[in-house]
Protein backbone atom coordinates (compact mmCIF):
# COMPACT_ATOMS: atom_id res chain seq x y z
CA UNK A 1 0.00 0.00 0.00
CA UNK A 2 2.67 2.44 1.01
CA UNK A 3 4.37 1.96 -2.65
CA UNK A 4 1.27 2.76 -4.35
CA UNK A 5 1.04 6.00 -2.59
CA UNK A 6 4.51 7.15 -3.09
CA UNK A 7 3.83 6.38 -6.82
CA UNK A 8 1.20 8.39 -6.88
CA UNK A 9 2.72 11.27 -5.06
CA UNK A 10 5.65 11.25 -7.24
CA UNK A 11 3.60 11.00 -10.16
CA UNK A 12 1.65 13.81 -9.35
CA UNK A 13 4.67 16.23 -8.06
CA UNK A 14 6.35 14.87 -11.37
CA UNK A 15 2.82 16.23 -13.68
CA UNK A 16 2.76 19.30 -11.66
CA UNK A 17 6.32 20.57 -12.31
CA UNK A 18 5.56 19.33 -15.88
CA UNK A 19 2.86 21.61 -16.08
CA UNK A 20 4.59 24.19 -14.46
CA UNK A 21 7.58 24.01 -17.08
CA UNK A 22 4.97 23.75 -19.79
CA UNK A 23 3.40 27.20 -18.76
CA UNK A 24 5.77 29.10 -19.75
CA UNK A 25 5.31 31.58 -23.39
CA UNK A 26 7.44 31.58 -26.29
CA UNK A 27 10.79 33.53 -25.43
CA UNK A 28 12.21 36.19 -28.05
CA UNK A 29 12.21 35.33 -31.27
CA UNK A 30 14.99 36.41 -33.85
CA UNK A 31 15.66 40.01 -34.54
CA UNK A 32 17.63 42.20 -37.35
CA UNK A 33 20.61 43.79 -35.35
CA UNK A 34 22.02 45.14 -38.42
CA UNK A 35 22.61 45.14 -42.46
CA UNK A 36 25.47 44.16 -44.19
CA UNK A 37 27.35 42.72 -46.94
CA UNK A 38 27.57 39.53 -45.30
CA UNK A 39 25.06 37.51 -43.92
CA UNK A 40 25.32 36.33 -40.36
CA UNK A 41 23.98 34.48 -37.98
CA UNK A 42 24.52 35.47 -34.10
CA UNK A 43 23.45 32.81 -31.93
CA UNK A 44 23.33 33.82 -28.23
CA UNK A 45 22.36 30.93 -26.02
CA UNK A 46 21.55 31.72 -22.23
CA UNK A 47 20.69 30.53 -18.96
CA UNK A 48 23.74 27.52 -18.39
CA UNK A 49 22.99 26.24 -14.90
CA UNK A 50 27.03 26.10 -14.87
CA UNK A 51 30.04 26.80 -17.57
CA UNK A 52 31.31 23.42 -17.24
CA UNK A 53 31.55 21.52 -20.75
CA UNK A 54 30.69 22.63 -24.11
CA UNK A 55 27.65 23.98 -26.26
CA UNK A 56 26.56 21.86 -28.97
CA UNK A 57 24.37 23.75 -32.12
CA UNK A 58 22.78 22.26 -34.85
CA UNK A 59 20.72 24.04 -37.28
CA UNK A 60 18.07 22.64 -39.56
CA UNK A 61 17.08 23.97 -42.79
CA UNK A 62 14.27 21.74 -44.07
CA UNK A 63 11.31 20.42 -41.68
CA UNK A 64 12.43 16.54 -43.57
CA UNK A 65 15.72 16.67 -41.32
CA UNK A 66 14.60 18.76 -37.89
CA UNK A 67 16.55 16.89 -35.52
CA UNK A 68 18.11 13.97 -38.16
CA UNK A 69 20.39 15.90 -40.40
CA UNK A 70 22.23 18.79 -40.17
CA UNK A 71 22.79 21.56 -42.13
CA UNK A 72 25.42 22.79 -40.07
CA UNK A 73 26.58 22.18 -36.61
CA UNK A 74 29.33 23.13 -34.30
CA UNK A 75 30.47 22.89 -30.71
CA UNK A 76 32.15 25.53 -28.87
CA UNK A 77 33.18 26.00 -24.92
CA UNK A 78 31.01 27.63 -22.40
CA UNK A 79 32.59 31.10 -21.49
CA UNK A 80 30.09 33.13 -20.14
CA UNK A 81 26.81 33.57 -18.48
CA UNK A 82 25.29 34.21 -22.48
CA UNK A 83 27.45 32.01 -25.32
CA UNK A 84 27.45 34.06 -27.94
CA UNK A 85 28.38 32.21 -31.18
CA UNK A 86 28.70 33.73 -34.93
CA UNK A 87 28.07 32.47 -38.03
CA UNK A 88 28.83 33.77 -41.55
CA UNK A 89 27.94 33.05 -44.51
CA UNK A 90 24.44 31.63 -44.35
CA UNK A 91 22.35 31.65 -47.39
CA UNK A 92 19.25 33.08 -47.14
CA UNK A 93 16.63 30.78 -46.45
CA UNK A 94 14.83 29.58 -43.66
CA UNK A 95 15.83 27.72 -40.51
CA UNK A 96 15.22 26.08 -37.27
CA UNK A 97 18.37 25.49 -34.62
CA UNK A 98 18.33 22.95 -31.21
CA UNK A 99 21.19 23.56 -28.87
CA UNK A 100 22.28 21.48 -25.46
CA UNK A 101 24.59 22.24 -22.45
CA UNK A 102 27.02 19.15 -23.37
CA UNK A 103 28.60 18.85 -19.67
CA UNK A 104 30.16 16.01 -19.71
CA UNK A 105 31.34 16.36 -23.57
CA UNK A 106 30.29 13.28 -24.75
CA UNK A 107 28.66 14.79 -27.90
CA UNK A 108 25.06 13.79 -26.92
CA UNK A 109 22.31 14.68 -24.50
CA UNK A 110 22.78 12.83 -21.87
CA UNK A 111 18.86 11.34 -20.55
CA UNK A 112 17.83 9.48 -17.66
CA UNK A 113 14.71 6.66 -18.32
CA UNK A 114 12.01 7.51 -15.79
CA UNK A 115 10.15 4.58 -14.85
CA UNK A 116 12.48 2.97 -17.02
CA UNK A 117 10.54 4.49 -20.25
CA UNK A 118 10.49 8.22 -20.27
CA UNK A 119 13.63 9.78 -20.91
CA UNK A 120 14.17 12.52 -19.14
CA UNK A 121 17.21 15.27 -20.36
CA UNK A 122 19.67 15.68 -17.90
CA UNK A 123 21.26 18.31 -19.44
CA UNK A 124 20.03 21.78 -20.63
CA UNK A 125 18.52 22.28 -23.99
CA UNK A 126 16.98 25.08 -26.29
CA UNK A 127 15.66 26.07 -29.04
CA UNK A 128 15.33 28.32 -32.28
CA UNK A 129 12.32 31.11 -30.84
CA UNK A 130 12.05 29.37 -27.51
CA UNK A 131 8.96 27.29 -28.05
CA UNK A 132 7.39 26.07 -24.39
CA UNK A 133 8.47 22.95 -22.63
CA UNK A 134 6.33 20.05 -23.48
CA UNK A 135 6.51 16.46 -23.41
CA UNK A 136 8.23 16.39 -27.00
CA UNK A 137 10.85 17.96 -29.04
CA UNK A 138 8.97 20.71 -30.83
CA UNK A 139 8.04 20.79 -34.22
CA UNK A 140 10.09 22.40 -37.04
CA UNK A 141 7.16 25.14 -37.57
CA UNK A 142 7.24 26.14 -34.10
CA UNK A 143 11.14 26.64 -34.33
CA UNK A 144 11.68 28.04 -37.69
CA UNK A 145 13.17 31.61 -38.32
CA UNK A 146 13.62 33.25 -41.91
CA UNK A 147 17.36 34.82 -42.48
CA UNK A 148 17.58 37.39 -45.42
CA UNK A 149 20.61 38.69 -47.74
CA UNK A 150 22.91 40.64 -45.61
CA UNK A 151 21.57 40.43 -42.65
CA UNK A 152 22.81 40.18 -39.05
CA UNK A 153 20.22 38.19 -37.83
CA UNK A 154 20.12 37.26 -33.65
CA UNK A 155 18.63 34.00 -32.82
CA UNK A 156 18.63 34.24 -28.89
CA UNK A 157 18.08 30.53 -27.08
CA UNK A 158 16.82 30.36 -23.72
CA UNK A 159 18.54 26.53 -22.03
CA UNK A 160 15.74 24.40 -20.19
CA UNK A 161 16.98 22.06 -17.37
CA UNK A 162 14.55 19.45 -15.61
Amino acid sequence: MKKINFYSFYLLLLSTLFFVKCAKEYGDPPYVMDEQNITTLQIEVSKFNNEEGQLVIAIFNSSDQFLNTTFRDTTVDINEEVTIVNLKDIPMGEYAISVFHDEDKNGELTENLLFGVIPIPQEGYGFSNNPPVSSSAPSYQECKFEIFEGQILVVPIELNYF
